[in-house]
């Protein structure tokens, strides 16, 4: 089975201080990991890293067998990152914040998206 996941000394730096300091992981297909530390130490930036929201001092990162910096729009759309603590933007309406949305997909399935909002009875305008 191959990895999920897999990192070689993953490094970022913020103003000459080390957040993240030569990560190797291997995250095998089909399994759950969690990463656990206190404040600052490094987990939201590992994450964001491997999603590509945070460019990496130093390393090697392989998301679903690609190297992350040379993966394509079309597989990189199957990832997704929700961060705790960052609801929504409160001042974007629904169809603001699937407007935002979609502009990150290339196939965007509108069908769905109105099916899930008669579903939950969610007015755009919200």
């Amino acid at each position: 089975m191959t990895d999920a996941i897999v990192t070689r000394q993953l490094t970022k730096c913020y103003d000459g201080q080390r957040v993240v300091h030569g990560l190797n992981l291997s995250v095998p297909r089909g399994s759950v990991y969690g990463l656990l530390g206190r404040n600052g130490a490094g987990k939201s930036t590992t994450i964001k890293m491997l999603t590509g929201m945070v460019h990496p001092d130093f390393c090697s990162i392989e998301v679903l067998g690609e190297d992350i910096h040379k993966m394509a729009p079309e597989r990189r759309e199957k990832i997704a990152y929700i961060a705790e603590n960052h609801p929504m933007y409160r001042w974007m309406t629904v169809n603001g914040a699937l407007k935002f949305a979609k502009s990150f997909y290339r196939n965007w399935n509108q069908h769905l998206v109105d099916q899930i909002l008669d579903h939950f009875e969610i007015s755009g305008r919200r």
